[in-house]
């Protein structure tokens, strides 16, 4: 009977906590009601910033550029070529090969033609306008002269502009030259040799072009040093062998072998040789290149003449072919080994192909000459008038 009695007592002693629990959550709904409202009548302030325009300052007035802004391009110049290598196919020896290189000044900038340069004198050069706008276009007229030349061959023109991304262009003219008379090798060199060597002689063969008549008409060597003898003969070919002479002294030889025909397009023909017969004393390089030669831009090389045996020698004399070479002596090692500084200062003459010859008068018990051959391409551009070039 306890237990019936008790039941009523506890639910009397639960409601008011209930009541309590009902009045706690009626509370925080009326605070979420009220801060709601608010929200919604007084904007806060940091709210109130992410909405409204930024004023302008001093440091980014209105319509002025950003950081980040694109600046403009700069104006310059653009050189372009649509067909930079000609190949003019085949032609026959003598003949002139005429090309226009088109370009374009694709800038925007006044593009200038500063100079042109042609790699040797059998090519020249014709700038019709000096000066190109924007947009416009010119032409280099090239003239390649095949008389001379045989099989494949190909020559270059060099371009130099105010492009600054660009500032020489490289052109090409080329093709295959077929000529009335061919030889082969164009060039004998039989290097260094030793007083003791048997050096093997070397063949030389001329062709003429079929059923045209051609024969040969005489065969000889300017130089002792070189002996012609002929090894077959027919219609259209001769075969020669080429020895060199005995007892040759100690020294450089040079010389050509002129091959005549009856030919009208090519009467003649040259074939060069060279060698050099080591003796008790060498130089080193046998042949001095000094590359493109600009008028009045001195150009220095060296020379190292040193002996190969047991006996000292003495340099005692250099000369040259042309005042426009100087040459200083200097001994490095008595009776050994000496330097020899070529100074070359080439004149506003000079153009085209140099050719020149310093000899060398060295004493090792009895005088012996060295010979140096000394090339170079002398340089010469395009006038602001524009004319021929040989380089």
């Amino acid at each position: 009977m306890r237990t019936t009695r008790n039941e009523p007592r506890r639910r009397r002693r639960g409601t008011p906590r209930t009541a309590i629990f009902c009045i706690l959550l009626m509370a925080i709904a009326s605070a979420g009601c009220n801060k709601e409202q608010t929200t919604q009548e007084g904007i806060p302030e940091e709210t109130e910033n992410l909405h409204a325009p930024e004023s302008p300052t001093s440091e980014n007035p209105p319509g002025a550029l950003s950081d980040t802004a694109e600046e403009p391009a700069p104006k310059q110049p653009k050189i372009r070529f649509d067909q930079p290598d000609y190949d003019f196919g085949e032609v026959e020896a003598g003949d002139e090969v005429e090309h226009a290189f088109v370009f374009e000044n694709a800038g925007n900038d006044l593009l200038s033609i500063e100079k042109v340069l042609t790699s040797c004198g059998c090519t020249g050069a014709l700038v019709t306008e000096q000066e190109v706008p924007p947009g416009g276009t010119g032409e280099i007229k090239a003239t390649f002269h095949t008389k001379g030349f045989q099989g494949a061959v190909k020559k270059g023109l060099t371009v130099e502009s105010n492009d600054p991304e660009n500032r020489l262009v490289r052109l090409t003219i080329g093709g295959n030259v077929v000529s009335e008379v061919a030889v082969d090798p164009r060039y004998l060199d039989w290097e260094i040799l030793r007083p003791d060597d048997s050096p093997r002689p070397k063949k030389l063969s001329i062709r003429f072009l079929k059923g045209r008549g051609l024969r040969l008409e005489k065969i000889q060597s300017e130089s002792p040093s070189v002996v012609l003898t002929k090894k077959s003969e027919d219609e259209n070919r001769a075969v020669y062998t080429v020895n060199l002479a005995e007892n040759l002294p100690t020294g450089r030889f040079t010389g050509r072998i002129t091959i005549r025909s009856n030919s009208e397009r090519v009467p003649e023909v040259h074939v060069p040789f060279q060698g050099q017969v080591q003796g008790n004393v060498k130089v080193i390089p046998h042949i001095l290149s000094l590359g493109r030669i600009t008028p009045g831009k001195v150009l220095t090389r060296h020379l190292s003449v040193s002996k190969t045996g047991k006996q000292d020698f003495t340099v005692q004399e250099v000369k040259a072919t042309t005042e426009a070479i100087a040459t200083e002596i200097r001994e490095e090692k008595e009776g050994e080994r000496y330097r020899i500084q070529v100074t070359y200062t080439p004149g506003s003459e000079a153009k085209g192909r140099i050719a020149e010859r310093i000899t060398i008068l060295v004493n090792d018990g009895k005088e012996t000459f060295l010979e140096v051959p000394l090339y170079g391409t002398a340089d010469e551009g395009v006038s602001k008038t524009g004319g021929q070039v040989d380089g």
